[in-house]
């Protein structure tokens, strides 16, 4: 009778500290989906969205670009995009931003500062399903993942320039799920191709001496010229 008795009262303390391994056992599953055990849990699989869902997105982006006459350096900015899910892993739909510039080097007699707003359509392929989850040490947080390689193209301008340029790029993201609030990262490579780059001095006077009887009185077209960058941007998603 007494080592029954011992024996219930062991029971008794290792009982809650079974429940609780039993707990973070669960909690850690869909953590280590990723490995493709076949014994993982259904509910460690993430499907993607499906077909017909909406995203509005605010967008937050930065970028480094290569111009002609130095580098352009965008200091952060504000946009938005909205689009859906026209298949489960296919996403089409437009955006916008407008990104604070910083001439490096400034130019002569002009404002190292500038405003430059992007406007085009987007398209994105889902690729990948899977969870996000918190480094260790941290607090524990898990959220449904999903990664995608998008391009985007469409014009730009400058609000120190009368002509509008155009700009295309791909870029490699994520998007992390809270439920209809979500999270997204991406980095994008892209070029632009401005039609408003000032002529050189020789330039002007080639331009005028070749092609002005046929063109007519007035200005010479500026030169286009193709500028490379590259970009950051953090958007805030409501799905």
């Amino acid at each position: 009778m007494h080592t029954h008795s011992r024996t219930l009262r062991f029971a008794t303390v290792l009982a809650p500290a079974a429940v609780l391994a039993r707990s973070a056992a669960t909690w850690a599953e869909p953590a280590l989906s990723g490995t493709g055990a076949a014994d993982d849990p259904p509910a460690a699989h993430v499907a993607p969205p499906h077909a017909g869902s909406w995203t509005l997105g605010f967008r937050y982006p930065w970028d480094v670009q290569r111009t002609p006459d130095g580098v352009a350096i965008g200091t952060g900015g504000v946009g938005i995009a909205i689009g859906a899910r026209v298949a489960d892993r296919i996403y089409l739909g437009v955006s916008a931003d407008a990104v604070a510039i910083t001439r490096d080097p400034p130019r002569a007699g002009e404002p190292t500062t500038y405003d430059r707003l992007r406007a085009g359509l987007e398209a994105r392929w889902y690729f990948h399903d899977d969870f996000a989850f918190a480094a260790p040490g941290e607090e524990a947080w898990i959220a449904p993942r999903h990664d995608w390689l998008g391009v985007r193209w469409g014009a730009e301008a400058e609000d120190d320039s009368a002509q509008l340029g155009r700009f295309a790029e791909v870029a490699l993201g994520t998007d992390i799920s809270y439920g209809t609030v979500g999270m997204g990262v991406s980095l994008a490579a892209g070029v632009s191709r401005s039609p408003s780059t000032p002529l050189t001095a020789a330039t002007m006077l080639d331009v005028q001496g070749s092609a002005g009887a046929a063109r007519g009185p007035g200005p010479p077209p500026a030169a286009a010229a193709t500028s490379p960058y590259v970009g950051f941007t953090l958007a805030l998603l409501f799905q």
